[in-house]
C-alpha cells in the first residue's frame, strides 16, 4: 500500500463532525490569510466516504473553513492505494 497527497476538492468533502468543533473567527481569519500567503503545510485528515471520491473529514476542519473563506481552493490530504 502506497501513500501519496492529492488535492481534494472543497466540494466533495462531507464534514459531519463540524458541529463537535469550537470556532475563533480570529484564528480562522490569520489562518486563512496564512494559507493564501504560504499555500496549505499541514494536510487534513479523511477517510473514504460514500462514492470515489467522496471523503470525510477527521482532522482539520479549521483548514478547510479557512480555505473555504479563500473560494474554491483544494484541500490537501494524504490518501493511501
Amino acid at each position: 500500500m502506497t501513500e501519496s497527497i492529492r488535492d481534494l476538492e472543497l466540494r466533495f468533502l462531507d464534514t459531519p463532525f463540524e458541529n463537535l468543533r469550537v470556532r475563533d473567527s480570529k484564528h480562522e481569519a490569520d489562518l486563512s490569510a496564512s494559507l493564501e500567503r504560504a499555500g496549505q503545510q499541514v494536510p487534513v485528515t479523511v477517510l473514504v466516504g460514500s462514492g470515489p471520491e467522496n471523503w470525510i473529514l477527521v482532522d482539520g476542519h479549521r483548514r478547510v473553513r479557512a480555505l473555504k473563506r479563500l473560494g474554491n481552493c483544494p484541500c490537501q490530504s494524504p490518501i493511501r492505494l
